[in-house]
């Protein structure tokens, strides 16, 4: 049923469905979730290509945000790239603090460590945010002298580390 709402772009038909059923699972909501970030991202080239709109920052940050969430890497690595190349628009800390979290999630530690420096390479200075999402993941591996050394920098860097919940 939900994949028939979804299917058709009847995404309030959808979630009303779920809220009936007494969804409780995040899971449950993924359809839903997948649907309104590919019919934003149509929305958003279709207002680009009429030249009626581009895209900001805060715009491409929201969509990769969401495509990292569902654990599409490639879409989200592909909007980032959209945005260097054919926006204009520089990645800001929310930018790699995002793909970082998602390559953690989705992919793997040495891919979130390229754009920890690519990153300082871009001149993009990380945040305290940035520093927690790289100590936290490389503890959830096991890497505590990497994350160790991720927590020197920080601190070297003026942050105070904030021990995850």
């Amino acid at each position: 049923m939900i994949y028939g709402f979804c299917s058709k772009y009847k995404f309030k038909d959808a979630l009303d469905w779920l809220n009936r059923m007494g969804a409780k699972e995040y899971e449950d909501y993924y359809p839903i979730i997948l649907g309104w970030l590919r019919e934003a991202t149509n929305t958003i080239q279709l207002m680009v290509s009429r030249n009626d709109f581009l895209p900001d920052l805060w715009t491409h940050n929201m969509l990769i945000s969401g495509f990292c969430k569902e654990g599409n890497m490639d879409e989200a690595f592909r909007l980032r790239d959209d945005m260097i190349t054919n926006m204009k628009l520089l990645p800001d800390a929310i930018t790699y603090n995002t793909l970082i979290n998602g390559c953690f999630e989705w992919r793997s530690s040495s891919e979130a460590f390229k754009l920890f420096e690519e990153m300082g390479d871009k001149g993009v200075k990380p945040s305290g945010i940035t520093y927690n999402i790289m100590v936290k993941a490389l503890c959830k591996e096991g890497k505590m002298e990497e994350a160790s050394a991720i927590i020197v920098k920080m601190e070297e860097n003026g942050y105070c580390f904030t021990v995850p919940s």
